[in-house]
């Protein structure tokens, strides 16, 4: 790919020459995920409206790559009516890949329904023309939008074609992205289905990575999220030394709880810190939710879960604004779990006495047993029994979550 780029770049003749111009783009997308810009501006000086589209879609995936939302917005606002609305004939020239990198610039983007339209478009036109070599990256695209919509079946129905697809005509790391697509189909399926995340989990971890550094990390989040769910914690330090970018929020935060499942409470709370900060500087909603979401997981698991609520209310509203139904569901479960927590931390802080109150709230003033023992005027012994009294009535393992949980109940 290095020799094609240079050979082509001190070229003449192929700066007149279309179809070596957009094929090296190409190529070098799939390679490297990034066009250089010499090559973009001869693309975009070409006489057609298609090699100017063609520039925008790759120049907006380079400001994906680089976490310049606002940048790739403005790219994609540029050509979505093209990509909507332009006749047929001026997409064929484009189905090699950069319609598929368009539809990812919107799933990226999170606009959902412009992505299933521009993959759905695009492969049609693709199996109107005999062109199987375009269908995988778009197949892949609609099965994630059609998911995160909520669309489920249509999702699982693309997905299986978008496999088939990449595994005889896809290229590289495609097959792996086709898996992962299927795997978040059978995230939404949890409820009912069970033992089919499992199946999906198994695939995916047979596939070949991406070399591809973004879909690679792509790959590597959707792993560690199942295994997650699982109850199997998997993460790659791979993803945190991965350039930031539009997908790094959810990185981070997908690595937290799996740190958490690990026991290793400290990483996960540094690594959702982490996705919070990343989420608000980008401002994306759609990932600031999921951030939210995963990080009220950590504190139902950590006994927070007043906490807990407030970030899955805020979580869903954003879901709902934008039409991501596959993480409303799961934090709608989440808020059932939270509302079944806090109805039996109520019931049991009830049936504490007011001694054991008071030492509640000595323990979550952060004091030891012979501090507790001096302000009450009583033997350390007996402070003792009260803390593993407490602990036993509220069923919590620790004086950390009896901390918390008298925090959240006093909230």
């Amino acid at each position: 790919a290095c020799m094609l780029r240079e050979t082509l770049l001190r070229s003449d003749a192929a700066a007149s020459d279309p179809s070596l111009l957009r094929g090296c783009a190409d190529t070098w997308a799939l390679i490297d995920g990034a066009v250089p810009p010499a090559l973009l501006e001869r693309i975009e000086a070409l006489p057609s409206a298609e090699s100017r589209l063609v520039a925008q879609v790759y120049r907006a995936t380079q400001h994906l790559r680089a976490g310049a939302i606002d940048e790739a917005r403005r790219e994609l606002e540029a050509m979505s009516g093209f990509l909507t609305f332009a006749a047929d004939a001026h997409l064929r020239g484009m189905l090699a890949a950069p319609l598929g990198f368009a539809a990812w610039v919107a799933y990226r983007l999170e606009r959902f329904d412009l992505c299933v339209r521009i993959a759905a478009r695009g492969l049609r036109i693709a199996r109107e023309a005999g062109r199987v070599d375009a269908d995988s990256l778009l197949g892949v695209c609609l099965t994630l939008s059609l998911a995160q919509l909520g669309r489920l079946d249509e999702a699982e129905e693309a997905g299986e074609r978008a496999r088939s697809d990449a595994e005889r005509y896809g290229p590289q790391g495609v097959p792996a992205l086709a898996a992962m697509a299927l795997t978040l189909v059978a995230e939404g399926r949890r409820q009912h289905e069970p033992d089919l995340l499992r199946t999906r989990y198994d695939e995916l971890r047979a596939c070949e990575l991406p070399v591809l550094g973004w879909w690679r990390g792509a790959v590597l989040t959707a792993r560690t999220r199942a295994s997650a769910m699982l109850g199997e914690p998997e993460y790659s330090p791979e993803l945190l030394r991965q350039s930031e970018d539009a997908a790094s929020p959810q990185r981070f935060a997908e690595a937290a709880l799996a740190a958490a499942q690990a026991g290793d409470r400290e990483l996960a709370q540094n690594l959702i810190a982490q996705a919070n900060e990343i989420a608000d500087r980008l401002g994306l909603c759609g990932q600031q939710a999921v951030v939210r979401m995963l990080e009220a997981e950590l504190l139902i698991a950590w006994g927070s879960p007043l906490r807990a609520k407030n970030l899955l209310t805020e979580a869903q509203s954003a879901f709902a604004e934008l039409g991501m139904l596959l993480h409303q569901a799961r934090a709608s479960v989440a808020l059932a779990e939270v509302d079944r927590v806090l109805a039996r931390q109520s019931s049991h802080f009830e049936a504490l006495t007011e001694r054991e109150l008071q030492v509640a709230e000595l323990v979550a003033a952060g004091m030891k047993n012979r501090e507790i023992a001096k302000r009450l005027v009583i033997s350390q012994r007996t402070a003792e029994n009260h803390v593993a009294r407490l602990l036993r009535k509220l069923e919590l393992g620790s004086r950390q979550e009896l901390a918390a949980r008298f925090g959240d109940a006093s909230a």
